[in-house]
């Protein structure tokens, strides 16, 4: 009996391992395969947010009654108003991978800002019989929205880099108002020696600009972009107060002797998220 039990175990010895090696390893499993490299053909819809600034000065000018005025520094020719602040939009668009590392498409995006700014100066009369004006350009970008190509590459497969380039239009404001310091309010004001005004207008220009987008998944972008938009220059006539009149309408009547001007030239800088169908 214990012949047999030494002969099964010595069996087992033996056979033991060529059992083993024949058995799949893990070692020895092929690896799965890698996954399929992004695709970034498709339909997309996003929110941004960001921060947008201009560098433009406000510009005044008068009719020829204005002339001793201007020539006497009672008002200045042109105030800084270096406006700036918050945007946030969204965006839909659509891209097409032409070549393994080229991409083309079309975006849209509209944007609720709020991108002003405003100074007043007192300047000090060079002639001792005038009295000191304050005055005071204010701007105002309302919105704003693009239409624009893109075409980038990719360093990486989920790593899109572009240049953008399009039109522009948004809703612009200019105000302007000029207050002889002795009155207390521009009702008071006699003759010629107040005047207020503004305009505003829905202004079509381009737009040129790049970013980064980077793929987190199938379905989730990230990217960063810059954009200039030229709107042009709005301009907004001032009734002087005694004239009661309303010069954006009637510009060459009595009493419109002022005319404010800004350019608006933004500047845009925004990020966002984007989610493809």
């Amino acid at each position: 009996m214990k012949k047999r039990g030494f002969a099964v175990a010595l069996a087992l010895l033996w056979i033991g391992p060529a059992l083993a090696a024949d058995l799949p390893t893990r070692k020895g499993m092929p690896d799965p395969p890698p996954p399929a490299p992004y695709n970034w053909t498709g339909f997309y819809i996003g929110v941004n947010a960001g921060y947008g600034w201009d560098g433009q000065n406000g510009r005044l000018s008068g009719d020829p009654s204005l002339a001793r005025f201007f020539s006497a520094n009672i008002f200045p020719t042109s105030l800084s108003l270096n406006s700036g602040g918050g945007l946030v939009g969204g965006q839909i668009g659509y891209n097409w991978q032409v070549e393994p590392s080229w991409v083309l498409g079309l975006e849209t995006d509209l944007q609720w800002a709020q991108i002003n700014g405003s100074e007043s100066l007192t300047p000090v009369p060079t002639r001792v019989v005038f009295d000191p004006f304050a005055t005071s350009i204010s701007k105002t970008l309302d919105w704003f929205g693009t239409a624009r190509l893109r075409a980038g590459f990719l360093p990486m497969p989920n790593v899109l880099v572009y240049g953008t380039g399009g039109l522009a239009y948004g809703a612009v404001k200019v105000s302007f108002r000029t207050q002889d310091t002795l009155f207390a309010n521009l009702a008071a004001c006699p003759g010629d020696s107040c005047a207020v005004g503004g305009n505003s207008a829905t202004k079509v220009g381009g737009t040129l600009g790049g970013g980064v987008e980077v793929a987190l998944n199938a379905n989730w972008s990230i990217k960063g972009e810059y954009l200039y938009a030229n709107l042009g220059k709005l301009n907004a006539t001032a009734a002087q107060v005694a004239g009661g009149v309303s010069c954006n309408a009637n510009p060459t009547a009595s009493g419109c002797g002022f005319k404010a001007s800004s350019r608006f030239q933004e500047n845009i800088a925004h990020a966002g998220v984007n989610y493809k169908f």
